[in-house]
């Protein structure tokens, strides 16, 4: 009697900053085109603002932080976080695509950059390309820690203050 094939975890590809991420569909539940963003005074840095989606309300975060990225993406698609009753948007560049990833397809990290070290499973090669598989639970962490304290790990640009004239 043969096994049935086993079956990989769905994965959710997407770019930001020229770089190609998989985060799992047990987290990454909707993806759409950007909507327009109305920006929230006083919020944190991470959020950039709230979306209308179907409706729906949702704050919409941006992932540069918490993933080590420098400058401002394309901001092209939001794909939409769910665990429990806590849902948001996050701002990617683009969607790639959806894909079925094994254990076995996700090595270790490479030592330089340092991107999205600790919130990262290690990496797969996905049709000859570099992708960081991310770990669901530990980015969803870093994002409540972020909107909760108003602190990301992005670079802050250096001010260079008010003229006094």
């Amino acid at each position: 009697m043969n096994a049935a094939p086993s079956r990989g975890a769905e994965h959710c590809l997407f770019v930001r900053h020229d770089r190609t991420f998989a985060l799992s569909t047990e987290l990454a539940r909707e993806i759409a085109e950007a909507r327009p963003t109305t920006p929230l005074p006083h919020a944190p840095r991470a959020l950039l603002g709230a979306v209308n989606l179907h409706g729906e309300i949702l704050g919409l975060v941006s992932l540069d932080g918490a993933l080590g990225l420098e400058g401002r993406g394309e901001g092209g698609a939001t794909i939409v976080l769910c665990r429990g009753d806590l849902k948001f948007g996050v701002e990617v560049d683009r969607i790639t695509g959806i894909r079925s990833l094994f254990d076995e397809d996700i090595g270790a990290l490479p030592e330089d950059p340092p991107i999205a070290r600790g919130l990262a499973l290690g990496r797969a090669n996905i049709d000859g390309a570099e992708v960081i598989v991310l770990d669901a639970d530990a980015l969803l962490h870093e994002i409540l820690e972020s909107m909760a304290t108003g602190v990301d790990r992005s670079p802050r640009p250096q001010s260079t203050g008010f003229p006094l004239e």
